[in-house]
C-alpha cells in the first residue's frame, strides 16, 4: 500500500527498553522480555515520544512483504537468550486453500412421489446417516446455492454438500464440507458463501481452492453474552436486504439476561441490535416479502399455545424469566401472533418460509409455510391484515414427514421446497435425520388459497368453483375457545363468552352462499366472536376433487 503501518506492541510504566538492530530487549520489573524481527520486510522498532512504550513500524510497499515477530520471556539478570533461527511463514497460503481431507462421496437414490397430497408429492431425499467418518448426521439446517447444489448442516456440527438433485433423485452425490460447527441451526449461502448460525456466533464457510471443502472458518460475529444454558440454542438465519442478518436467541431455559428474541447484526458483522423479545424457545424465524420479520414459539410457561408472530423493534411477545424479571415489561404490552395453533396442530414450532409467487410451485406459491417439530408436518399461514389489524390462519397439509420438521429452503434451480429434521424431545417423526421435498407434480388438486373472519362470517378461498350440491353442512362444524397467558404450562381451553369457564363452544351454521364464480364460500356464522382459536371441520369437492378441513383462525377483529 502507499501508507506505512504502525502498531504499539508493548507498554508500561517503569519498562525500560533497549533496542539493537533488528532485536529488542524489555525489562519489567524482574521480568525480561526478547524479541527479534525476521524476514525481508524491512520493519523496525522504534520507541514513542517519551520512550515508554514500543512500537514496530512496516513501511509502505506494494509487495507481498514476509515478516515474523519471535518472542521470548525470562529473569533479569538470567543467562540471557540466543537468537532464534529465522523461520517465516508465507501466510498468503493461508488463503489459497489447503489439500482435500474428506475424499470419499457418497452417491444414493432418493424415494420419489413417496406420499401424494392433491397435486404434491412429499419425497425423500437420501441422506448419507452411515458414512464413511461416522459423522452423526442429525439434520438441523439448510440452504441452496443458485446453481442448486444442497448444503446440511448437523446439530452435531458437520456441513455436507449434495449434488445432483434432480426431478428422479437417482444420483444424489453427498461430500462433507466443514466439521466442528457448535449446533449450526440456520443457515443461508450469501454471494455464494455459506454462512451458518452457531452457538452464539454467525460462522462463513470460505472454500478457497473450491475443493467443496471449507478452508477457513471466519467467525464473523460473536455475541457479547454467549450462553452456557443446555438449552440455549441459537436458531434460523435469515438475511435482510440491506445485507444484514437476523436470528433467533432462546428465553427459557437459558441464561441470557434478555428473556428471548430475535438478534439483528448489521452487514458488516461489527454491531447488533435486539429485535423484539419476550420469546420462550423461538426454534425458527421466516421474513415476510416487505421484510418483516416472523418466528414461531412453543406453547410452554406465558406461552398459552404454539403460534406464528410478526416481531420489530421494541415488540415485547409475552415470555420473560418472570421471577426475576417481573416489571421488566408491560403484559398489557404484549404483541398477539398472527395465529395460536393448539397442541394438536403443532405441539412445537419450528420455522416460516415465504414461498415466492413461481408456477413450477403451482397454487401453493404465494404462501408463507411453517414447519412443525412436534407434529412432524408442514402448514401454510393466510395472513390476513386489515384495519390495522393482524390475524389469520393455518391449514396443515395432511402428510407426516420422517423427522420432527425444523427448518425449509426453497431450490432456486427447481422451484420446490425442502425440509430438514431430526429427532429429540417431542419430536414428531422417528428418523434421526432426514431431508424431503415438497414437490408440485402438476397433477390437478382442490386447494385452500385464503380465509378470513368477517362480521357474521367465515370466507374460503379456493382455487376450483366448489360444487354447490356436494357441501353438506352436517359435516361442518365451528368451534372456538382462548387462551390464558400466565405462570403456568400452557393454558386450558376457555369459553370465549364466558372466560373464567373452561371449555370450547359450537357455533352453529346457518348456510352459506358461493361467489366469486363458485370459488369463493361464505359460511353464515351469526353467533362468530374474536377468540384465540377458532377450528372450522369443513369439505368441499369440485369435480372429482376433494379437500377436508380442518382449518384453524386466530381472530381479533370482525370488519365488515
Amino acid at each position: 500500500g502507499e501508507q506505512k503501518l504502525e502498531a504499539t506492541v508493548l507498554s508500561g510504566e517503569g519498562m525500560k527498553f533497549s533496542i539493537s538492530g533488528q532485536s529488542v530487549a524489555v525489562e519489567d520489573g524482574e521480568t525480561l522480555y526478547a524479541a527479534w524481527l525476521q524476514g525481508d520486510g524491512g520493519a523496525t522498532w522504534r520507541l514513542t515520544e517519551g520512550g515508554d512504550a514500543l512500537a514496530l513500524t512496516i513501511p509502505a510497499s506494494d509487495q507481498v512483504l514476509h515478516l515474523n515477530v519471535a518472542v521470548a520471556t525470562g529473569e533479569v539478570g538470567g543467562s540471557g537468550f540466543e537468537s532464534p533461527a529465522d523461520r517465516v511463514f508465507d501466510l498468503t497460503a493461508r488463503v489459497r486453500g489447503g489439500p482435500e481431507r474428506w475424499k470419499t462421496v457418497h452417491t444414493m437414490k432418493g424415494n420419489p412421489d413417496a406420499s401424494h397430497f392433491q397435486g404434491y408429492a412429499l419425497e425423500s431425499v437420501p441422506v448419507p446417516l452411515t458414512n464413511a467418518y461416522n459423522a452423526w448426521l442429525r439434520t438441523a439446517s439448510l440452504a441452496f446455492f443458485d446453481d442448486g447444489r444442497l448444503a446440511v448442516a448437523s446439530l452435531s456440527g458437520d456441513v455436507w454438500i449434495a449434488s445432483g438433485i434432480n426431478d428422479e433423485l437417482d444420483q444424489v452425490t453427498w461430500k462433507r464440507f466443514a466439521s466442528g460447527l457448535y449446533e449450526p441451526m440456520g443457515m443461508k449461502v450469501v454471494d455464494g458463501t455459506l454462512v451458518a448460525i452457531t452457538r452464539g456466533r454467525i460462522m462463513k464457510l470460505h472454500d478457497f481452492n473450491s475443493d467443496g471443502e471449507a478452508d477457513f472458518y471466519e467467525a464473523f460475529f460473536n455475541e457479547e453474552e454467549p450462553d452456557r444454558g443446555w438449552h440455549a440454542y441459537s436458531c434460523d438465519l435469515v438475511v435482510g436486504d440491506d445485507g444484514s442478518f437476523f436470528y433467533a436467541r432462546t428465553g427459557g431455559f437459558s441464561e441470557w439476561s434478555v428473556p428471548g428474541g430475535i438478534v439483528k447484526v448489521a452487514a458488516d458483522g461489527k454491531s447488533s441490535e435486539l429485535f423484539g423479545v419476550g420469546m420462550r424457545v423461538p426454534n425458527g424465524i421466516g421474513r415476510l416479502p416487505d421484510g418483516r420479520i416472523t418466528f414461531g414459539d412453543n406453547q410452554g410457561t406465558y406461552v398459552p399455545a404454539s403460534k406464528i408472530a410478526i416481531s420489530k423493534p421494541g415488540d415485547f411477545h409475552g415470555a420473560g424469566k418472570w421471577d426475576q424479571r417481573e416489571g421488566d415489561f408491560d403484559p398489557e404490552q404484549i404483541v398477539q401472533p398472527i395465529v395460536y395453533m393448539p397442541q394438536e396442530l403443532d405441539s412445537s414450532s419450528g420455522s416460516q418460509l415465504w414461498v415466492e409467487k413461481d408456477e413450477r410451485f403451482g397454487p401453493l406459491s404465494g404462501k408463507l409455510f411453517h414447519t412443525s417439530f412436534g407434529r412432524a408436518r408442514t402448514m401454510y399461514a393466510m395472513v390476513d391484515e386489515v384495519d390495522g389489524v393482524t390475524q389469520g390462519a393455518v391449514f396443515s397439509i395432511p402428510m407426516q414427514m420422517e423427522s420432527g420438521t425444523l427448518r425449509a429452503a426453497r431450490n432456486p434451480k427447481d422451484g420446490q421446497i425442502y425440509y430438514s429434521g431430526l429427532t429429540g424431545w417431542q419430536a414428531g417423526g422417528s428418523k434421526e435425520g432426514s431431508v424431503q421435498r415438497l414437490r408440485y407434480t402438476g397433477k390437478n388438486g382442490l386447494y385452500l388459497l385464503d380465509a378470513k373472519a368477517r362480521e357474521g362470517r367465515l370466507e374460503l378461498t379456493f382455487n376450483e368453483p366448489i360444487n354447490h350440491e356436494q357441501v353438506n353442512l352436517s359435516k361442518w362444524q365451528v368451534e372456538s375457545w382462548n387462551y390464558r397467558w400466565g405462570k403456568q404450562y400452557g393454558s386450558p381451553h376457555l369459553k370465549p363468552s364466558q372466560p373464567d369457564q373452561q371449555g370450547t363452544e359450537i357455533w352453529s351454521v346457518d348456510g352459506f352462499e358461493l361467489e366469486d364464480g363458485g370459488r369463493r364460500l361464505v359460511l353464515s356464522v351469526p353467533d362468530l366472536q374474536p377468540c384465540h382459536t377458532l377450528k372450522l371441520d369443513f369439505s368441499v369437492a369440485a369435480g372429482e376433487l376433494v379437500l377436508d378441513g380442518p382449518v384453524f383462525f386466530t381472530i381479533y377483529h370482525l370488519p365488515k
